[in-house]
């Protein structure tokens, strides 16, 4: 398993926040994806060979809060 966090800066609401956790738990597992409002940090788990995991983190969190600043922390 390969662990990937994100900053998430712009989340205005704890609503936007759960709806791009459950978006991405769809893609990678309900227990694989964390997201905290308060912190803005969002954790993934996922294979090793899942390359794309960034693209689909900003792919979602624009389509939900399309000021959202993505930044990758590792």
């Amino acid at each position: 398993m390969k662990k990937r966090v994100f900053k998430m800066e712009g989340i205005d609401c704890a609503h936007c926040a759960g709806k791009i956790e459950r978006d991405l738990q769809k893609v990678y597992g309900e227990s694989a994806v964390s997201l905290s409002f308060m912190t803005g940090r969002l954790t993934i788990e996922a294979e090793e060979d899942a390359s794309d995991i960034e693209a689909n983190v900003r792919t979602i969190a624009k389509k939900t809060e399309p000021d959202i600043v993505v930044t990758s922390v590792r």
